[in-house]
């Protein structure tokens, strides 16, 4: 089986179709009507993500922790066992587990219940902050939102519990903001970076400043300036042992300290942080707030430049702010509404690019897609898949 191949790029240029299919219906929609073509959209995406077999990279780590893992009727000694590794996983991610096991003791059931709660929490969110719902879905899935469902499960509830959060900032309610944050951390502890973040996200930032971080953030990924590995080692050592040899095993990973680079990738995010800059101060998202998702974007952007020397790190920082283009775009399309020939070059844009991203993100074998109702592959035989793909 090739490593390599369009084919297994099929079904998702075949989901993120039908949901700008959807967009399109949705905008044209009675507003009475539009949450018919946002229910189409729900239930794909969690037949989709809930019924997929053992697909990416992060099944070869949960399927046997959860076959592990003990149930609320388990008996002593199971539990014991099982305490030894009680700090693996955030305890939140590690709770939530053990009542979806005791209820429901199967991984796939697992899985189900998890996207379920993934897609029906990214609706609520999209619905308080996006004009088209069903746009945003589309560029989730393009933006990151395939990784987060099939391999980042604790780092997706965490987001959404953030994205939660944000309301929170605009009602200058720090005390609730607080409390989503805390719980977000139960389920994945890089939550922390939003707690400062309460005071500045909503505030406007002056454009000298936007203009200097993206002279600095380009200049430090294309003259390939290297700082962040010898950071994050003396970084880690302050918080103890176990940070100190997790931050170590990372960085002794090809795959894990993979830099970034030029790339398609880098192109669009250039691109996307000029239509940010052009744009800041101009467009309101649905609940009227005009700088928390430009300024989440300036973030991600940040994360990408700044941080492009280990993989691993940028990406599950960046995820945090990535969903600001699920907001960002909807509502740059909805400030040309009267002004067809401008919004018709933002919606080819939008199509072309975040297809042209899905495309080139899913060729490799690890998104070699199965679904349960029409049979799927044994564990071991993608795990097979995978240690070929790793060692190519």
């Amino acid at each position: 089986m090739a490593l390599n191949s369009f084919w297994y790029s099929i079904p998702y240029i075949l989901l993120i179709t039908l949901c700008f299919w959807m967009s399109f219906r949705e905008e044209r929609a009675r507003p009475a009507a539009k949450k018919r073509y946002v229910d189409v959209v729900v239930i794909v995406l969690v037949f989709f993500f809930g019924l997929r077999g053992f697909v990416h990279t992060d099944f070869q780590n949960y399927y046997p922790w959860f076959e592990d893992l003990p149930t609320i009727w388990s008996p002593g000694i199971e539990w014991k066992v099982f305490m030894r590794d009680w700090a693996k996983y955030e305890p939140g991610f590690v709770i939530y587990s053990i009542l979806c096991k005791s209820v429901l003791p199967s991984y796939f059931m697992w899985i189900l219940v998890s996207a379920a709660i993934d897609i029906v929490l990214l609706r609520k969110v999209f619905e308080r902050y996006s004009s088209n719902v069903c746009m945003s879905f589309a560029i989730y899935l393009a933006i990151g939102g395939l990784i987060m469902e099939f391999s980042l499960m604790r780092n997706i509830k965490a987001i959404l519990i953030i994205l939660l959060a944000l309301r929170y900032i605009r009602e200058k309610d720090f005390k609730m903001y607080v409390l989503y944050i805390v719980a977000a951390t139960l389920f994945h502890s890089t939550a922390l970076l939003f707690l400062p973040l309460y005071f500045v996200l909503d505030k406007r930032i002056p454009k000298g400043v936007l203009l200097t971080v993206f002279i600095i953030g380009m200049a430090t990924i294309l003259l390939r300036l290297k700082y962040m590995s010898t950071l994050l080692v003396n970084a880690s050592s302050v918080f103890g042992q176990q940070y100190s040899a997790l931050a170590a095993f990372y960085l002794g990973q090809d795959k894990f300290a993979t830099e970034y680079g030029i790339s398609f990738g880098l192109v669009e995010r250039v691109l996307t942080f000029g239509f940010v800059y052009f744009n800041y101060g101009k467009i309101r998202d649905k609940s009227g707030d005009k700088y928390i998702f430009p300024n989440m974007f300036v973030l991600y952007f940040m994360s990408f430049t700044l941080l492009y020397e280990v993989s691993v790190v940028l990406e599950r920082i960046a995820y945090y702010f990535a969903l600001s283009y699920c907001i960002f775009y909807p509502q740059l399309r909805e400030r040309y509404r009267g002004a067809s020939g401008k919004r018709l070059v933002v919606t080819a844009y939008i199509l072309l690019v975040f297809m042209a991203k899905i495309a080139i993100q899913t060729k490799p074998v690890i998104y070699r897609y199965d679904n349960l109702l029409f049979g799927i592959e044994s564990y071991y035989d993608r795990l097979s898949k995978l240690d070929r793909f790793n060692t190519r």
